[in-house]
């Protein structure tokens, strides 16, 4: 599954991501269910905090994410293993994005979900630590939104990848599976100025 995207088993390893054959849920009320991973409904697992929280991601059910345990508060996916200072940091749209562009080489990470609000914390931090800190997420309006708002005090851009938005093709994970490589990227980014 992930190899179609560059991914490596390395970086899976690096971000904590482990394929899971079975996970066992119990629900407030009390009552327990299961999901198990098939070879046509995989089941991955994004594991937090040394093993305490984990967010399931089923890649082709119908209900793609769960979550279990203590996840990190604010969720931000990536943070751990961005270098300690650099030129730029992409924020993108979900963890499947953040280990392919780590996979490519460039430094990411990833809120819980693209209509997310980027806590100001988190913007200091990492306005303190890089150059540019660049939007790459499946929604342009999103992306637009987020520079809109924080162009004022931090030195944020986007960037639109030159991608028809399908459903199959419409993330940073899609341009590499469809061709798009690493140079390619660097030559967008490096037409970015920060507004």
């Amino acid at each position: 599954y992930w190899e179609h995207y560059g991914i490596s088993e390395d970086t899976l390893q690096k971000y904590h991501v482990r394929s899971l054959k079975s996970c066992l849920f119990t629900n407030p009320s009390g009552g327990q269910y299961g999901i198990y991973s098939t070879a046509l409904t995989p089941c991955y697992g994004y594991f937090f905090d040394g093993d305490q929280g984990l967010k399931v991601y089923r890649p082709r059910s119908e209900n793609r994410f769960l979550y279990a345990g203590k996840l990190p508060s604010p969720y931000l996916f990536g943070k751990e293993q961005l270098p300690s200072s650099g030129e730029y940091v992409i924020v993108t749209g979900g963890e499947k994005d953040v280990l392919a562009l780590a996979a490519h080489g460039f430094p990411a990470i990833c809120l819980n979900s693209e209509t997310a609000k980027m806590h100001a914390s988190i913007m200091d931090d990492l306005a303190r630590r890089f150059s540019k800190i660049i939007f790459l997420s499946t929604g342009k309006a999103e992306s637009s939104s987020r520079v809109c708002e924080l162009k004022d005090k931090y030195p944020v851009a986007k960037i639109d990848l030159p991608l028809p938005g399908s459903k199959q093709s419409k993330d940073v994970s899609d341009f590499f599976a469809g061709g798009g490589n690493s140079e390619n990227l660097w030559e967008m980014l490096h037409q970015v100025d920060a507004i």
